[in-house]
């Protein structure tokens, strides 16, 4: 039989955001005391002190210490009710927790998600023709231009041909296929342990006790909506660079990869003419020129997303150019999202909002009641059960 402390106490755990070690919710810990002694329960205060680095890592092992903080909380009173705070990506630590331990993450009586992204990743359709296609087929376009730049001969005198090169050109020809070589043997070695990727995952958590608070103005919110711009624009020209290797209206998977390596045959066959001047198809220097800048910015949006996703500890740079990336405000499902106008109290712009999205009173006063919901809804369980077992 528990005491009457322990029947009594709510635990509330906070988990701190991306390098946000030394954070404290005085506002919010103030409002939850008041709350919780006017209704007769006694709170007890704690938190996860995780490094705070910005890596997917790092998180995980936030999760670890969430899981091993609850266990011994049940373990000691398995009735006490126990509320997950989150902010920022101390929120992607919730999320882990819950992913890594699906068991004991139904025991909390409530999870709080604030400013927190969630992220959705899948592969990314032919990523290795894509990069092949970005990196490598510029510098194959623009070798008849610098051919004649330096008036080479044929393409096949290649000891020749490199001799008239300057440093510049030699790096502009050879720089591009040394990358496209790293990348796709990277990516390629990626994709076999894909499932790796997927694990930084958080969209698909499943349903509980939650409340997800976000703000309008919030920074991070604004870097990650251009980052999702970014993913989206990658996505229209992944599709439209799949069309023009694997046309769609050819659907057996043997006939689309032929017609691709007959693509590339088609393209080497073409540059060698166009180096002996004897293609009627020959690009201009103009057209070779602009062609390049084309597929280069096209790759460079790819390398933007790409770095963004591993400066965000989301993915390792090994699958950066494996993946599509979603950034959502709420998981998957129907889900109770409380979006706030931040100066909708006459509060001015802090500097950065997103930082001290949980001081905000509208904020505190929407943790404060869905705790005591959550609280309330806790104890008629607990009741249920005791009637039950008598």
């Amino acid at each position: 039989m528990t005491n009457k402390r322990e029947s009594t106490l709510t635990t509330y755990i906070f988990v701190h955001g991306t390098f946000a070690a030394k954070a404290d919710w005085p506002e919010v810990v103030r409002a939850l005391s008041d709350d919780d002694r006017l209704r007769g329960h006694d709170p007890k205060f704690d938190e996860v002190f995780w490094s705070g680095r910005n890596r997917f890592s790092a998180r995980r092992r936030a999760a670890q210490q969430i899981s091993d903080k609850l266990y011994k909380i049940y373990r000691a009173n398995p009735s006490e009710p126990v509320f997950l705070l989150g902010h920022s990506h101390g929120g992607s630590a919730l999320a882990y927790f819950i992913k890594t331990s699906p068991g004991l993450a139904l025991g909390p009586a409530g999870y709080v998600f604030l400013s927190t992204p969630f992220i959705a990743l899948r592969e990314r359709e032919h990523s290795l023709s894509l990069l092949f296609a970005l990196t490598l087929l510029p510098a194959l376009v623009l070798q008849p231009w610098i051919g004649d730049s330096v008036g080479a001969g044929p393409f096949y005198e290649v000891f020749d041909w490199i001799g008239r090169l300057s440093l510049l050109q030699i790096a502009w020809l050879f720089l591009p296929p040394a990358l496209s070589s790293f990348l796709m043997g990277m990516t390629w070695m990626a994709l076999d342990r894909f499932n790796e990727a997927l694990e930084a995952q958080t969209v698909d958590i499943p349903k509980l006790n939650a409340l997800f608070i976000r703000f309008t103005g919030d920074e991070a919110a604004a870097a990650l909506a251009s980052i999702q711009f970014l993913s989206w624009i990658g996505l229209q020209i992944s599709r439209g660079m799949n069309w023009v290797w694997y046309p769609t209206i050819v659907r057996n998977k043997l006939a689309r990869r032929a017609i691709g390596f007959l693509l590339v045959c088609f393209l080497f066959a073409l540059l060698r003419a166009a180096s002996e001047s004897q293609s009627p198809l020959l690009l201009s220097n103009s057209s070779a020129i602009s062609l390049s800048v084309i597929l280069y910015s096209a790759f460079f949006i790819f390398l933007i997303q790409a770095i963004a996703m591993w400066g965000y500890g989301w993915v390792s740079l090994r699958f950066a150019f494996a993946v599509d990336l979603a950034v959502e405000p709420i998981p998957l499902g129907a889900r109770d999202l409380v979006h706030l106008d931040w100066s909708s109290e006459g509060k001015p712009l802090p500097f950065l909002l997103h930082s001290w999205s949980w001081a905000h009173p509208a904020a505190v006063v929407e943790i404060v009641n869905f705790c005591a919901k959550g609280l309330a809804e806790h104890h008629r369980e607990q009741r249920s059960l005791s009637i039950i077992s008598v």
